[in-house]
């Protein structure tokens, strides 16, 4: 029960929920809506003293004793028994406190209005300016959000929902036949004209038996510090930099340096999870980035740890990532190939791709011949003959010593 009035990591998933169950749908379409809404994430609680982690990905959420939920040990709550469970307590008054159920019908129209508000902003008016003709000047007056407020409104009249639903409708079928109407995928019509069709629903009312929500005490579990992990670095493609460093590498010291350089400094704040690294190691905090509800360093030598952990128990790249490591390796190859032949050129050079070519053509012909191993061994005869002949000291030398050892 605590886990599950807790919400996701979302600050307002609680409130989501109770307006999706107000709605009085079957447990089929319950269910459903918190496999789309919580996504793959977790939590760690401390609760009576002991710590407690959840995982909840497609086929449930599974809650343990511990730093991990993902244990033998774990029990697996499946999404329509949560949505059963979910359904008990907000009868009982016990799922969400009366702040929060107060607050339900401005969320949802106010929701509404800002997806109907950038919709609006994202249609392709360069393309047809004739959609213009459907919105009215009155609603968008002020900019956000002064114009969503007055939309949000609008929508609570029966006239008013009528007319913004039949536009919505009509984008939808407009989109159906032509998705070039929306300048963005994800500002597709459909999304905001089911949002307006769930308004005309009658809704069942909750009790609450509190007035606030005090949360447990938290903490960042195993199953989450991996989940962070496994996003990378933050550098393009960095996991496989990481995953053939440690393949190849097996000293300690040489991975720590390795990913104290390759990190570098920098962070990422997503609202929920915010990361920051530099020369110490890994901040990974929970809430308002200056007071975190939950937090934990991780210094270089910790990182190597999990890191070496995740990559021997085959869970740091995926099944998919695994198989494209040969592509990654010939993709950065080119790069160093191309590098090799960037300075210190001239007409006399023999080089495996035309001077004159561009990016992509260069990568289809370095493609094909590293596809190939005569073609492979002639560009590394090649490069060394060339390397021969380069000064050490000229800007190229060093270029053409990895693409070599590379190669």
């Amino acid at each position: 029960d605590e886990v599950l009035c807790d919400g996701t990591n979302d600050r307002n998933s609680v409130i989501e929920i109770c307006i999706e169950f107000s709605k009085d749908k079957s447990l089929a379409d319950k269910a459903q809506f918190l496999r789309n809404l919580y996504k793959s994430d977790g939590k760690g609680f401390i609760l009576d003293g002991r710590k407690v982690s959840a995982w909840w990905n497609e086929q449930g959420i599974r809650i343990s004793y511990g730093d991990s939920a993902n244990t033998n040990t774990a029990q697996l709550l499946s999404w329509e028994d949560a949505a059963k469970r979910i359904d008990e307590l907000l009868d009982l008054g016990r799922f969400a406190p009366k702040d929060t159920l107060l607050q339900m019908d401005k969320y949802e129209y106010k929701k509404a209005a800002n997806t109907f508000w950038y919709m609006e902003r994202d249609l392709n008016f360069d393309e047809y300016p004739e959609l213009r003709n459907m919105f009215k000047d009155e609603w968008f007056k002020g900019g956000f959000p002064d114009s969503t407020e007055r939309i949000a409104e609008h929508l609570k009249t029966a006239k008013g929902l009528d007319e913004i639903k039949t536009i919505t409708q009509k984008l939808s079928d407009m989109y159906a036949e032509n998705n070039r109407i929306t300048r963005f995928r994800y500002s597709n019509p459909n999304i905001v004209n089911d949002m307006l069709a769930d308004l005309y629903i009658t809704r069942k009312d909750f009790p609450a038996q509190t007035l606030t929500y005090t949360p447990p005490e938290r903490f960042i579990s195993r199953d989450e510090i991996d989940k962070m992990f496994k996003r990378g670095s933050g550098i393009s493609e960095g996991k496989y930099s990481i995953y053939l460093f440690f393949d190849t590498h097996s000293d300690k010291k040489e991975r720590i340096t390795f990913l104290k350089n390759h990190y570098g400094w920098g962070g990422s704040y997503t609202g929920s999870y915010n990361e920051n690294h530099d020369a110490k190691g890994i901040t990974f905090s929970h809430g308002d980035l200056s007071k975190p509800y939950a937090k934990i360093e991780i210094k270089w030598n910790e990182a190597e740890k999990h890191i070496d952990r995740l990559i021997k128990n085959r869970d740091y790249l995926s099944d998919a990532e695994i198989k494209n490591i040969p592509n990654y390796e010939k993709e950065q190859l080119i790069l160093r190939i191309r590098q090799a032949y960037m300075f210190d050129t001239d007409e006399n050079t023999v080089m495996p791709y035309p001077s004159d070519a561009d990016y992509d053509t260069t990568k289809d012909i370095l493609m094909q011949k590293l596809n190939d191993k005569t073609h492979t061994q002639t560009m590394l005869s090649d490069l060394k003959e060339l390397l021969a002949q380069t000064p050490a000291d000229a800007r190229s030398y060093p270029l053409r010593e990895a693409a070599i050892q590379d190669l």
